[in-house]
């Protein structure tokens, strides 16, 4: 499927006022080149700090160990998209994280609820679903 998938998502994001934080091991040297409006990051870690959502893109074994714990304790607000499901959603909880996988039911601490309310919830907190650091307008 390629990176022109995941950046035509990140510049629809970036369209409605989302800063866009990267890091992918493999991938970034190329993507950079391409589309110099994303923020790289040096690690993982680096890319969650500070942001609303946190969406896993790519599979790679080393964020499969990542310290979830460290991950949350960064992050502004405690959403994870995993659109690989990768990570083992148990974990992902434990960790104090909203968990979104594709196809899989929403899990998480605070949000033991449909996704609908789930949705109408982040919309009424935030003024639209989240997706990454937003930008002061």
């Amino acid at each position: 499927e390629g990176l022109g998938f995941y950046f035509s998502v990140s510049r629809n994001l970036q369209g409605e006022g989302c800063v866009i934080r990267a890091f992918d091991p493999q991938a970034m040297g190329p993507a950079s080149e391409h589309y110099p409006e994303v923020n790289y990051c040096r690690d993982a870690y680096d890319a969650a700090a500070g942001v609303d959502a946190l969406v896993l893109a790519t599979a790679w074994p080393q964020f499969q160990t990542l310290d979830l714990h460290k991950v949350r304790s960064l992050m502004k607000r405690p959403l994870l998209v995993d659109a690989r499901n990768a990570l083992d959603v148990g974990s992902v909880t434990d960790a104090g994280l909203i968990y979104l996988g594709i196809g899989r039911p929403m899990a998480g601490p605070e949000f033991e609820q449909e996704p609908r309310e789930l949705a109408h919830h982040l919309r009424q907190t935030r003024g639209r679903p989240p997706s990454a650091t937003r930008r002061s307008r």
